[in-house]
């Protein structure tokens, strides 16, 4: 392997932990370590650490990590990044931005940049002047100069969703950016039609439990449909800086169970759960966690935001909704009574993962990315 991949991420080996962060961008790069390992390429990871350290991971993945603890511009982080990749790198390599946003530099190698989707459409949850939202569309025009800087400097974008593509097509006037999508995947268990052997119904909640994530939308729906229902197990899978809020809320309610889980094991919890949530608030791609739910037989519920847009098909394979309180309950509530609609929604969930979203389709357009990338 003496071609190389080079991948210039914020975050994929935690340090503390000595593991693998959760995360959407973490699931992307750990299954793209598969299909470099297939191309026949070996891989260099240069993230943000707390001091340096070089970890040889697994066979031909190297984990560099460059020491950013004293650093609060993220500019200047990214731009660490790229120079300890200048002293390692060959003009045979490939240069891989995990985001768009990192590629603040024009390499001389072949360099691709991943858009995950669109991050800057999160809405405050407090009442602003008229005023006050015209200086936003201003102060998110200037966001947009950047964003359409950033992706000048690689020879191909890479989006997860048809969302960011079309964004981008309404801030040119002529494209000067290669986009291409292909939206995320998920690994397509066999069909598992769960067996009931009692009245209860599972819900689950597996995300990053951060507020944009939806925990405290999920949270504030929950409570309610427990009130109403005495058959409910309610999961909540993950952590992050809303786990103690979230812990604090169902302290003393036995419907409620907390479980932490690596990436490797999406498809596992999601195996005896009814229904799974999906109550992001903003910033979404094509939703690992939408796609797993879908491929493990669940009915799905997910906002309305991003590029969960391209997957679900509202009341054919899952429900969709604003993100609200109100629509989230009266979703849950539909669901948790009518299971004829649960299994119908989680059928065709299942066959649109299968034949749109599977890991083998997603895998085969990396193949070839990379295989032009290497001119192999």
């Amino acid at each position: 392997m003496s071609k190389k991949l080079y991948i210039l991420c914020q975050r994929y080996y935690d340090e503390d932990k000595r593991n693998i962060s959760i995360g959407g961008i973490q699931t992307y790069i750990l299954n793209l370590l598969d299909v470099a390992k297939y191309v026949g390429v070996s891989v260099s990871i240069i993230q943000y650490a707390k001091s340096n350290f070089i970890l040889d991971y697994a066979d031909g993945i190297r984990i560099i990590g460059v020491d950013v603890s004293k650093t609060k511009s993220v500019s200047i982080k990214n731009r660490r990044l790229y120079k300890v990749f200048l002293e390692y790198a060959t003009i045979e390599d490939v240069l891989l931005y995990a985001t768009e946003a990192i590629a603040l530099q024009k390499s001389k190698c072949y360099s691709i940049a991943i858009q995950h989707g669109i991050s800057w459409d999160i809405e405050s949850q407090e009442q602003c002047s008229r005023f006050s939202n015209i200086c936003n569309i201003f102060r998110k025009s200037l966001e947009a100069i950047l964003l359409t800087y950033y992706i000048k400097n690689v020879d191909k974008v890479i989006a997860v969703d048809y969302n960011y593509l079309n964004w981008y097509r309404t801030q040119i006037k002529h494209k000067e950016a290669e986009i291409k999508v292909i939206p995320n995947f998920t690994k397509i268990p066999a069909k598992n039609k769960k067996i009931k052997i009692d009245e209860s119904v599972t819900i689950l909640f597996a995300r990053r439990l951060q507020p944009y994530r939806g925990t405290r939308l999920f949270a504030e729906a929950i409570r309610n449909i427990l009130i109403k229902y005495d058959n409910l197990n309610v999961v909540i899978a993950g952590e992050g800086p809303d786990e103690e809020y979230l812990k604090a809320m169902f302290a003393d309610n036995a419907h409620v169970t907390f479980i932490k889980y690596h990436v490797s094991e999406s498809l596992e919890i999601h195996k005896d759960v009814d229904i799974a949530v999906i109550p992001t608030v903003g910033s979404e791609g094509t939703s690992f966690s939408l796609l797993e739910a879908m491929a493990s037989y669940c009915a799905v519920i997910c906002t309305n935001v991003g590029g969960m847009t391209n997957i679900i098909i509202n009341g054919y394979n899952g429900i969709m909704i604003n993100p609200s309180v109100k629509e989230l309950t009266n979703a849950l509530d539909l669901l948790v009574s009518d299971e004829a609609t649960r299994l119908y929604l989680a059928n065709n969930a299942y066959d649109v993962a299968k034949k749109s979203f599977s890991y083998d389709r997603w895998k085969d357009s990396w193949i070839s990315i990379l295989q032009n990338a290497f001119n192999i």
